[in-house]
């Protein structure tokens, strides 16, 4: 599978399945009458002249080229009329959820799984996309491992508008019901059981972020408890839970 590359730029963390090169030339197509066009511009030259950019340049680099990939998807895509009534699905609590991380963070929420051959990403659409305050979910699946492939978004009040693809859209939203049940609660859970944050893509590396599913960072930026104490009374509801009752033939 594709290999995500994460980014960090103080406490915001972007996934990005683009090289620095690939990143640099979705930057290129920026519109000259684009704010972003000439610090773009700078961050273009600077990887040409030395190879590498520092951390935070990189991320920025990234970013912006996410933007401009959003725009061009958007742009080519047929025109339609969307309402609730078009939506073939509700989602809610995931809005909910990213929301108020979005408008905290300047790169928005963004949280990853891997679910079998199925990785998928939903991140915050930029604020001169077509959809702004919208979450676009993009995934990678075992049959397209170079690119990620944008399967529909999720709007600020929940619905769901997936692509024309069923087959594709199906196994998505059966991931994204999951994740809607309790967004949160989700999170930590995959992180415990994969070892790996689905805020940030990274892993987790010490005895109390791998308990709680999440590292501090992500603590902070979800509004999650984190320390010692809050692994002990995750601890204590998980033992605390019924056991699940399996059916006898």
């Amino acid at each position: 599978m594709a290999e995500l590359l994460t980014l960090r730029w103080r406490d915001e963390v972007l996934t990005s399945t683009l090289t620095d090169a690939e990143a640099a030339a979705a930057c290129e197509r920026i519109p000259a009458d684009n704010p972003s066009r000439q610090y773009t511009q700078t961050l273009i030259a600077d990887l040409r002249r030395y190879g590498s950019l520092f951390d935070n340049k990189r991320f920025w680099l990234h970013e912006h080229a996410q933007r401009q990939l959003e725009r061009e998807e958007h742009a080519s895509a047929p025109a339609t009329v969307e309402s609730a009534a078009n939506a073939l699905g509700c989602l809610p609590r995931i809005a909910a959820f990213l929301t108020p991380v979005s408008e905290r963070l300047k790169s928005g929420a963004s949280v990853t799984f891997t679910s079998g051959l199925l990785t998928v990403n939903i991140r915050r659409a930029g604020a001169d996309s077509r959809h702004p305050g919208s979450f676009y979910v993009r995934g990678l699946t075992g049959f397209d491992l170079n690119n990620t492939v944008y399967m529909g978004r999720i709007s600020p009040e929940g619905h769901w508008f997936p692509t024309s693809d069923g087959l594709q859209h199906t196994a998505v939203f059966a991931l994204l019901d999951e994740f809607e049940q309790g967004p949160a609660d989700y999170c930590a859970a995959y992180g415990q059981r994969t070892g790996r944050c689905a805020f940030c893509d990274l892993h987790l590396d010490d005895p109390v972020s791998v308990g709680l599913g999440y590292g501090p960072h992500c603590a902070r930026n979800y509004r999650l408890p984190y320390g010692k104490r809050a692994l002990a009374a995750a601890v204590k509801m998980r033992c605390e839970k019924p056991p699940v009752e399996v059916a006898t033939v």
